[in-house]
Parts: C-alpha cells; sequence; structure tokens
C-alpha cells in the first residue's frame, strides 16, 4: 500500500479547488487559502477555528487600503469554513501542520511545493486533465471499487475474530482510505467537467454511470473507515 505523507495528503486536498481554473494566479491564490484551512481545521474546537478565521479575515482588511467589496466578507468566510470543514472531515486523524505551500508554476504541469515538519515535498498537480484521460481513469476507478469492496469484505471476517484487527490494522492504512476519499473528490470534479462539454449523449451517459460508482467507492471507503477507526481507537 501506497504510503501517504502529510504534504501527499495535503496535495489531494487541494487539487479539487484548482481542478479547471485557468488563470495560475487564482490558482496559486486558492492554494494559499488551502494551506490555511488545512491548518484551522487542525484546532479540534469549532469556537477556535471560527476565531481564526475571523483573525485571518481582520488581517487581510487591516493589510489593504481599500476597504472589501459588499459581500466579499460573507463569501470569503463561507467558503473558509467549508474548506475548514472538508479537512476535519477527510482527515481526522492527521495533527500535522503546513508549514508552507506555495503553487508554482512549471511545465508540463504546476508543482505544489509544501514544507512541513517532516521537510520539503514538491508534487505535481494536473489542474486541466484532458478527457483523452478517460480510457485510463476507468480502469483505474474500476480496480479501486473492486479493491475496497474486497477490503470491507476482509476486514469485517478479521473483525470476528477476537483482536484480530488490532494485528492488521495501523494508522497508515487509515491514512490511505481518507487519501482515498479526498482522490474521489477530484474523479468526481474531472468526471463532471468533462461530462458537461461533452456533445455525444452516449458519452455523456457513459461518464454519469462513472460518477455513480463513484458513490459505490466512497461508501465501500466510509465503511472501511468505520472498522478501522475503531479498533485503532480500541
Amino acid at each position: 500500500m501506497k504510503t501517504h505523507t502529510t504534504a501527499s495528503c495535503f496535495a489531494t486536498y487541494t487539487l479539487p479547488h484548482v481542478l479547471f481554473v485557468d488563470n495560475f494566479e487564482e490558482r496559486r491564490r486558492i492554494a494559499m487559502i488551502c494551506c490555511l484551512a488545512w491548518n484551522i481545521g487542525l484546532f479540534p474546537d469549532n469556537r477556535q477555528r471560527e476565531g481564526h478565521i475571523e483573525m485571518v479575515w481582520n488581517m487581510g482588511v487591516n493589510d489593504n487600503p481599500k476597504p472589501p467589496p459588499d459581500g466579499m466578507e460573507h463569501g470569503w468566510k463561507s467558503d473558509m469554513r467549508m474548506l475548514v470543514a472538508q479537512k476535519h472531515d477527510l482527515f481526522p486523524r492527521l495533527p500535522r501542520r503546513i508549514l508552507k505551500a506555495e503553487l508554482l508554476q512549471q511545465q508540463p504541469h504546476d508543482v505544489l511545493s509544501v514544507r512541513t515538519d517532516d521537510g520539503d515535498e514538491e508534487i505535481p498537480l494536473i489542474t486541466h486533465p484532458r478527457v483523452e484521460g478517460l480510457p485510463h481513469i476507468i480502469p483505474a476507478l474500476r480496480r479501486m471499487r473492486e479493491d475496497t469492496e474486497k477490503q470491507v469484505e476482509t476486514l469485517r471476517r478479521i473483525a470476528q475474530i477476537p483482536g484480530g484487527l488490532k494485528k492488521v490494522v495501523d494508522l497508515r492504512i487509515a491514512t490511505a482510505y481518507c487519501a482515498q476519499r479526498a482522490d474521489l473528490i477530484g474523479y468526481r470534479r474531472t468526471l463532471t467537467a468533462w461530462r458537461k462539454v461533452q456533445p455525444d449523449p452516449l458519452v455523456k451517459n457513459g461518464i454519469g454511470l462513472w460518477l455513480g460508482v463513484l458513490d459505490e467507492i466512497d461508501a465501500h471507503t466510509k465503511a472501511v473507515l468505520g472498522i478501522i477507526i475503531p479498533a485503532l481507537d480500541a
């Protein structure tokens, strides 16, 4: 099983929000906001998270001589709350901060440069995946669905053995399935964008079927985590 670092998990969390965003400066800004939201999401108490969202907003307002446009505060805080909640939902057991995150414009893909307590990592982000990649995505999703469904069955059998889960599950496995949930968000954003621009109704319908497969995989992934997490906490 692939080992996921804090930086790679942050990349899977950030990618869906920069997908198909044409302007690089906007993608770079989004990556910075994702970094703020990730770190704010580390606070377990919602009042603390709200306090930090308010503090970041006020700092931005104080640094700008012009008052923000009407509605901007509400929109910005709503987006930040969504990102904070998403971090808390996807990676609740990954309490590692992002010291710095910067999106770099390189060829052929942007690179997300991430600094954590473990060091620096650079992770390519494909922000404008082409529909020609669909034949490669479908087999990957098919394998993911089959593997995750089998994992649920296997873990349920092991759970029937007293102390069995303790011997086979660890935080690394939990993190991998948390990252898979984040990957599914990126797949959904990509397939939805491709489906929207397809002129062929048969292709649209086909993509729609695979969007349904994402729901199946997500349900199985949550089931895996629902078995693993209690075993880790026991």
